[in-house]
């Protein structure tokens, strides 16, 4: 299978990331201008597999990441 993965902006802010790269869920949406946009999805307990389902895309986040603003650029790993 073909891993890929896209550059984004994103449609909200994120805090600051912990010690490990996470993937948050997201859903994906396009902006006047074709950008791509990544709006994490409110719940990411591993447990809620409708979460999952509802997800375009898997948002990275790496280690220690500093808090992050609406329109600021992001890598997701397309899933859909």
């Amino acid at each position: 299978a073909t891993t890929y993965i896209a550059g984004a902006r994103l449609a909200q802010d994120m805090a600051a990331n912990g010690n490990r790269r996470d993937y948050a869920r997201a859903a994906l949406t396009r902006n006047s201008d074709g950008e791509l946009l990544a709006t994490p999805l409110p719940v990411q307990d591993s447990s809620m597999l409708t979460v999952i389902t509802r997800a375009d895309a898997l948002l990275i986040r790496e280690p220690f990441a500093e808090a992050a603003k609406a329109g600021d650029r992001c890598q997701i790993l397309m899933i859909r």
